[in-house]
């Protein structure tokens, strides 16, 4: 099978079971279709990280490195400023 399809088949299974839990919110009860969805959407979550995962491997490496990149720019950028000033002033 083409693992495009697959993916097309799956988030098409996900948005029905979606589209259920509003059903089973409204015809049931809140508690039962609270559940119902929040356990759907637990499970769409692990199935998108397993899809970047498996596209692009090293998508969360990239992402961490990129995050803690421009947090390191910004707090030598701001250190070293402060630096700076105080060697003016003396």
């Amino acid at each position: 099978m083409n693992p495009r399809r697959v993916d097309l088949a799956v988030d098409i299974t996900y948005g029905l079971l979606i589209f259920l839990a509003i059903i089973l919110l409204l015809r049931v009860g809140t508690q039962t279709g609270v559940a119902f969805g929040v356990g759907v959407l637990l499970s769409y979550l692990v199935h998108v990280v397993w899809k970047m995962s498996r596209f692009d491997p090293d998508w969360m490496t990239s992402e961490v490195a990129d995050v803690v990149e421009k947090s390191v720019e910004e707090t030598v950028d701001g250190t070293g400023g402060r630096r700076q000033r105080r060697t003016e002033r003396r």
